[in-house]
């Protein structure tokens, strides 16, 4: 048997799916004699040159797959920072909403005229008597002036 042949009968079994490989007998090699050669024993594929082919493949197929990972974890970090953007947002314009309200109330509260009737009804206080008004000269520049105490007034020590 020639090797053309040899090459034929292998691709037959391969394709059939025999995984039998070819025997010394049936290369017909002579085995006896001044022209004997051991034939080495074909063998199916080789699975060195298989592991090598699929290494670049799979290489590949990890890198492609790690990318793919990148791209996903970056959109997630996206979506969750639109995510808390919003609520931050919405937060803020519920401070700016309560800030308005305060000033409002604080400008209610702080009306005199508010203050004044509140002064005449709960509290019972009226304007002071004439006599009951104190007035204190002007400190001259550059001095401080001295304010009459209280036990200045009432004649203490």
């Amino acid at each position: 048997m020639n090797m053309t042949t040899r090459i034929r009968l292998q691709q037959q079994q391969l394709q059939t799916g025999r995984s039998r490989p070819l025997t010394q007998s049936a290369t017909r090699t002579p085995t006896t004699g001044r022209n004997a050669t051991i034939a080495p024993k074909a063998q199916g594929p080789d699975l060195g040159a298989l592991l090598r082919g699929l290494v670049p493949a799979v290489l590949f197929f990890a890198a492609l797959c790690g990318l793919g990972l990148l791209h996903v974890t970056g959109r997630v970090l996206v979506v969750d920072a639109g995510y808390r953007l919003s609520r931050l947002q919405s937060e803020g314009r519920e401070l700016e909403r309560e800030n308005h309200r305060l000033k409002l109330e604080r400008a209610t509260l702080t009306n005199p005229q508010r203050l004044e009737a509140l002064a005449r009804t709960r509290l019972e206080m009226g304007a002071p008597a004439p006599s009951a008004i104190l007035t204190v000269p002007a400190p001259r520049s550059g001095t401080v002036a001295s304010a009459p105490t209280a036990r200045a007034e009432r004649g203490a020590p």
